[in-house]
């Protein structure tokens, strides 16, 4: 069973478009109001990453047969589409050595271009989830489910709309079902709508623009390019009304803010006019209250140590550090909820 737009579509999450063309499907996380937003700014490519999206399905397939296209979409070239059988992460197709070392991997260079894997699946019915990764575009040229009679969409109760810089974008996540924004999801039972995009800073007109999505949660993760690039009082004016944008147009979500966790320069601001990382946190914290959302203080979710970092920079977490982050996040949100 080679898979056709509309199958691509009943067993899509993350997407806001799906679209079939000559060289293979594509998955879309921004809408067209979206992208045409970033269009002018030097993120704009990161517009076409995968992050977040992902197919999950019931089959009675024995194999999977899967043959992608991969485009540059961000400052990373390592990717790996994760495959989860039955609740598991089991195999991936990837374009990096499995004993790729977890800290300093994050620039080195990587092939893209074509790639495909068969993934054996054993006999009888299974719940499979391909997940996306989140640092290129990719175009899915062939999913061929062998010997399947049985395609049954498989979705979540509750959906994740999530704002933010690189990290809930993904990096450094060699997969991105370990990052905290996919964990985060599969935690609440949610479809993840990512929005993340590297680099990125408070901007009031992305959260505008409304998606055709009613989320149960909302994140809110900026703050931490903000600490290197923003002047004082345009920095609260720019939370505050993003806050305001984002219950204006989802009233019934419940919506986070969460302030960046620690970074290895962040008592030395490049060009903004903050001194400390505390200011922003503080600043984001008197927005949220003032908007009326739930304010989450996030600097030490993660350990202040290069090994839970993926980067040189000691700015973006390897899996170790964000299944810290994950937790301590997963547990301030279980505060509010309950």
């Amino acid at each position: 069973m080679k898979l056709n737009s509309e199958q691509f579509k009943s067993i899509a999450q993350g997407a806001v478009d799906v679209i079939e063309e000559a060289e293979g499907f594509k998955f879309f996380r921004f809408n067209k109001e979206e992208i045409e937003f970033y269009r002018p700014l030097d993120t704009f490519v990161k517009v076409y990453a995968s992050a977040g999206v992902q197919l999950e399905f019931e089959t009675d397939a024995t194999a999977i047969n899967l043959v992608v296209d991969m485009k540059p979409a961000s400052t990373r070239t390592f990717f790996s589409f994760d495959l989860w059988v039955n609740g598991e992460l089991t195999d991936a197709l990837n374009n990096y050595p499995a004993d790729l070392k977890d800290t300093g991997y994050a620039l080195i260079p990587f092939e893209l271009g074509l790639h495909e894997k068969r993934f054996e699946l054993g006999e009888g019915k299974k719940v499979i989830r391909i997940v996306f990764p989140f640092s290129s575009f990719a175009t899915v040229k062939e999913l061929d489910l062998v010997d399947a009679s049985v395609l049954t969409p498989v979705r979540p109760s509750k959906t994740l709309l999530a704002y933010g810089d690189s990290i809930t974008h993904g990096y450094d996540s060699l997969h991105f079902s370990n990052s905290y924004i996919a964990k985060l999801a599969r935690s609440l039972d949610a479809v993840l709508y990512n929005k993340g995009i590297g680099g990125e800073i408070y901007r009031p007109g992305l959260a505008a623009i409304k998606n055709d999505i009613d989320p149960d949660y909302i994140t809110v993760a900026y703050g931490s390019n903000d600490f290197n690039r923003a002047l004082k009082s345009e920095f609260e004016g720019d939370c505050e009304n993003f806050l305001k944008n984002v219950k204006a147009n989802y009233p019934r979500a419940e919506i986070f803010a969460i302030s960046p966790i620690w970074r290895i320069d962040c008592g030395t601001s490049r060009n903004g006019e903050f001194e400390k990382c505390s200011e922003i946190s503080d600043t984001i914290k008197a927005c949220a209250e003032r908007v009326g959302v739930h304010f989450i203080y996030g600097f030490d979710f993660v350990p202040h140590d290069k090994a839970y970092f993926g980067d040189l920079q000691v700015v973006h977490p390897n899996e170790k550090g964000f299944d810290l982050y994950f937790k301590a996040l997963k547990k301030e949100i279980d505060k509010i909820l309950k």
